[in-house]
């Protein structure tokens, strides 16, 4: 047999660089139904696109081009570069972008703050972008900066600094925007209202009214939100997410306590991380459960893992948690194969799986087996997933299959770029995967996708392919943005220290495992995409 797999490095630009145009566009299409783009990711594509030969610089490549402008615009409306660009692709005059030269830093300074990177301590950015500030007050671009780094320390945007900003009177409506923006993203819905409700006259693009719309459905005002995402999709209907969650809006979800009734089995399994595992019980006991059945599975754990559960089950849930404690570590897919060939796990109509290092509010149980009730097909349903701490942070949402060919399969992005939650993802909506640390299963689904794939021990993968596989047979995979469950340790190869030598050959290797147990399925993955939801040109 010919071997056809390769790996693709450089993240999203690598990707891009791997398939022809047309591919591009699919590709950018498949994105556009699952996230809202950011200026990073709108950024790749237009790079990508700008630099296809003359023969393929086709009108609907040209289209594109202009969409994903336009939107880098919107995005960084203080990027002066972006704006002159569109300036020249359009032929259109731009209000904003002799003010902008006006206040224009000078170019040791922008080559100074260039030269500054994501991975060098916040603390020292904000220090530095700070000192500039007080040399240069008028400038929107180092006023944007140090927002979003508040917003990165947690920190209330622009408290005891923002009264510097001297921006002349033609910008300030969109630094007010920004300004906003970061107090929904860090949680101050009652300042950000404040703030939108002070506009003398709304900025008319549609990143700014889908801020507005969150801002009015988190200050209680779900028809003045309504109102700005229809008005959002009327500037631009490839906004998918914004059409979901305006069906949200308009039809909130509800849940159906009846669903508790059902017999339902929550399974836990863990390998020495006894006080992640303990808060993770905590969280569970603190829940709505009904008459579910709990039990913990302890992958030869060599800490005091057993002794913390069982302490655990005597105070919390009077001693019905069943505890099996392994003699050996078996790994993640035949720890939960173990669990569904339990009597509980055969029985059950419900199964849900909850990682050792999750926490989870109390309805979590009866929202996520509550759409699966509200749709019969679904096998599974999983939850938004947030990283610890504030201001909120995505980890994982959903993913769906971006390139399925026969020398590379792909998965879309779990995430927007920029993965602060501003609400706009609190739908329930199909997808191809969600994350495996808070998922619940129907009996039906179980029945037909019995057993988890061993040869992804001890750990990846081992959930995504049996999404994939639910799939193949004809269920949906849903994904609740209602239910947030928080997720401690991450995992991954784009997560994983590259000095972590053996888990890195662990996930490579579960990659091209992955790669050939679905190489028959090509044609079928390649349907597992946005792509008859997203118009073919803008």
């Amino acid at each position: 047999m010919r071997i056809n797999y390769r790996i693709i490095q450089n993240g999203l630009y690598g990707e891009l660089d791997a398939i022809p145009t047309p591919g591009v566009l699919d590709h950018l299409r498949n994105y556009l139904g699952n996230f809202l783009l950011d200026a990073v990711v709108a950024t790749a594509y237009l790079n990508r696109l700008g630099s296809v030969p003359q023969a393929e610089m086709t009108d609907q490549v040209k289209a594109w081009m202009n969409y994903l402008l336009c939107k880098i615009v919107r995005l960084e409306p203080f990027n002066e570069q972006a704006r002159n660009i569109q300036m020249q692709w359009t032929g259109k005059p731009d209000p904003y972008l002799k003010a902008l030269e006006r206040v224009r830093l000078p170019k040791a300074v922008e080559d100074k703050l260039f030269s500054l990177n994501s991975s060098q301590e916040v603390r020292l950015r904000s220090r530095i972008i700070g000192e500039f500030l007080r040399k240069y007050p008028y400038s929107p671009p180092l006023i944007d900066q140090m927002l979003l780094l508040d917003l990165e320390q947690d920190l209330p945007p622009g408290d005891g600094w923002l009264d510097q900003r001297k921006v002349p009177p033609i910008l300030r409506p969109l630094l007010d925007g920004q300004l906003m923006k970061y107090c929904l993203l860090h949680g101050e819905y009652g300042r950000a209202r404040d703030i939108l409700d002070s506009f003398s006259e709304d900025l008319d693009d549609e990143v700014w009214l889908n801020h507005a719309a969150e801002v009015y459905a988190r200050t209680g005002d779900p028809g003045k939100a309504m109102e700005r995402y229809q008005s959002s999709l009327q500037r631009d209907p490839l906004q998918i997410p914004v059409r979901f969650r305006l069906e949200e809006l308009a039809r909130p979800f509800t849940t159906d306590a009846g669903v508790m009734d059902k017999r339902i089995a929550i399974f836990l399994y863990s390998y020495n991380k006894s006080e992640l595992l303990q808060q993770t019980l905590r969280s569970l006991a603190a829940s709505e459960r009904g008459n579910a059945k709990v039990v913990v599975l302890l992958n030869n754990c060599t800490d005091d893992s057993l002794a913390a559960v069982s302490a655990i089950n005597q105070e919390l849930f009077a001693g019905d948690i069943e505890i099996i404690s392994l003699p050996v570590n078996i790994g993640a897919p035949a720890a939960r194969n173990w669990l569904l060939g339990t009597e509980h796990g055969q029985n059950a109509d419900h199964v849900a799986f909850l990682d050792d290092d999750v926490e989870v509010p109390h309805d979590w149980l009866m929202k996520l087996s509550t759409v699966l009730q509200a749709n019969p097909d679904a096998g599974v349903a999983g939850a938004k997933t947030l990283a610890p701490g504030r201001p909120k942070r995505y980890q994982y949402l959903y993913r769906n299959v971006s390139i399925a060919r026969d020398d590379l399969l792909r998965f879309s992005l779990d995430t927007p770029n920029f993965n602060y939650d501003s609400g706009v993802y609190d739908f329930i909506r199909p997808t191809t995967n969600v994350m495996g640390c808070c998922h619940v299963f129907t009996r039906a689904a179980l029945d037909a996708a019995p057993w988890f794939d061993i040869r992804f021990s001890p750990s990846q993968m081992d959930d995504i392919a049996h999404d994939l596989d639910l799939c193949l047979k004809g269920f949906k995979v849903m994904y609740c943005g209602l239910m947030e469950c928080v997720h401690h340790q991450f995992s991954g190869l784009g997560r994983m220290s590259i000095n972590d030598n053996a888990k890195l050959g662990n996930v490579l290797g579960n990659d091209v495992k992955l790669y050939y147990q679905f190489l028959h399925h090509m044609n079928k993955l390649k349907k597992m995409n946005n792509h008859g939801i997203v118009p073919v040109v803008p």
